[in-house]
């Protein structure tokens, strides 16, 4: 019996580890480096990471755990898996596919955007972000990104995902310790030092900050999405 007649792809991942930073490229995002470093500056500093940590590792990584684990089983896209497992319920594949076309919408604007000033820095262009937003570049660099998104998906998870994924996912951890080197050295870094590793624990009787603590883990390992549940289908059995 083929892949195809038992429903299971018929590309799968090349090795646990493109697998991994695939799954580490669909999680680490704006969520992470933008939304979570204001979370915790609003939120008592350090004492945010009690919450959060708990409500990783008690609910968000068995999702996750669960979700590639669904994937694996059921080798379907979202919607089908969800058929699989009832009829009715692949509306709500149709949903996390609704839900993921939203998040794409303003991921790609903001991934034009850094590509464009990437081109900027490189051609020495002195880009001010109200001029470069009162134009049709952003419009631009948006259907740019959207075309080189889509061209990578296109090419599959092996070749394309999985490839891209290899390189860029290093990269933009180099990335990141270049910006908390430079950070560093800016003024005021040894007050938000001290702020981080001197929690205020009184803002843990805030239910509002534990509901923030667990909304951010589900970003923070692409839970619910049915990106995870994607990627583990095209593991092997």
């Amino acid at each position: 019996m083929s892949a195809e007649e038992i429903g299971e792809p018929q590309e799968h991942w090349s090795s646990g580890l493109g697998f991994i930073l695939a799954s580490i490229g669909a999680a680490v995002g704006i969520g992470n480096i933008w939304r979570f470093s204001t979370v915790v500056g609003q939120n008592g500093g350090g004492a945010y990471l009690i919450p959060f940590l708990l409500a990783v590792f008690l609910i968000a990584l068995p999702l996750m755990v669960i979700e590639i684990k669904a994937g694996r089983a059921l080798a379907a896209d979202v919607v089908t898996a969800f058929e699989k497992v009832h009829r009715r319920l692949s509306k709500a594949g149709w949903f996390l596919i609704a839900v993921g076309f939203v998040v794409l919408s303003y991921y790609l604007v903001i991934t034009g955007w850094t590509l464009g000033f990437v081109i900027f820095s490189l051609i020495g262009t002195d880009g001010r972000f109200a001029s470069f937003t009162a134009g049709y570049l952003p419009v631009l660099f948006f259907i740019i990104s959207a075309l080189l998104t889509g061209g990578v998906v296109a090419l599959g998870v092996k070749e394309g995902i999985e490839r891209v994924t290899r390189w860029l996912i290093p990269f933009s951890f180099i990335i990141l310790i270049g910006l908390a080197i430079y950070a560093a050295t800016l003024p005021g870094f040894a007050d938000a030092f001290a702020f981080f590793f001197t929690p205020d624990f009184s803002v843990l009787a805030d239910p509002t900050l534990w509901a923030a603590a667990f909304g951010q883990s589900f970003f923070s390992l692409s839970v619910g999405t049915g990106i995870l549940l994607t990627y583990g289908s095209y593991l092997r059995r």
